[in-house]
């Protein structure tokens, strides 16, 4: 969900009144991070787990959110943009978009994991999603020295 107007005044107000106020955020104890049952469970029975955030580190995101939907980015480097298909707290469909239409660079490829969710370092079968960009970088670092024995 996108934040509405009323959203960002507010937490740009409290960023800048009291930074380190902890305001809260929706969703953040039910939402379903990841489909490992066992990592679900650990995140819903950790005590340092909480539906509050730094005002300041709010309003950061926020600004950080609105910039990649309304800017272009510049990649001079290679990039990988992994992402779960499943993935209920950032649609894949909205991180497709942002690649198509905002994402610049000679080498931005976006692995769109079927079956994965929002932290695939957690999820079911994450080997293969930690294997993919070890071999993802071992690739281009490859490439990277044979251009520069090349020149």
């Amino acid at each position: 969900m996108r934040p509405t107007r009323t959203l960002f005044f507010i937490a740009r107000a409290f960023s800048n009144l009291s930074p380190h106020l902890r305001l809260p955020i929706e969703g953040n104890m039910h939402n379903v991070y990841t489909n490992d049952e066992a990592m679900v469970t650990a995140y819903r029975t950790d005590p340092l787990v909480h539906d509050r955030w730094p005002a300041r580190s709010l309003c950061v995101f926020l600004e950080l959110g609105h910039l990649l939907e309304t800017t272009p980015v510049q990649f001079s480097v290679p990039v990988l943009v992994q992402h779960g298909k499943d993935d209920t707290v950032t649609p894949f469909e909205t991180i497709k978009k942002w690649k198509e239409e905002r994402v610049k660079g000679d080498d931005v490829e976006l692995k769109i994991w079927p079956d994965h969710m929002h932290e695939l370092h957690n999820d079911v079968g994450r080997i293969n999603v930690l294997n993919y960009a070890l071999e993802w970088i071992l690739k281009h670092l490859d490439s990277n020295q044979n251009q520069q024995q090349e020149h």
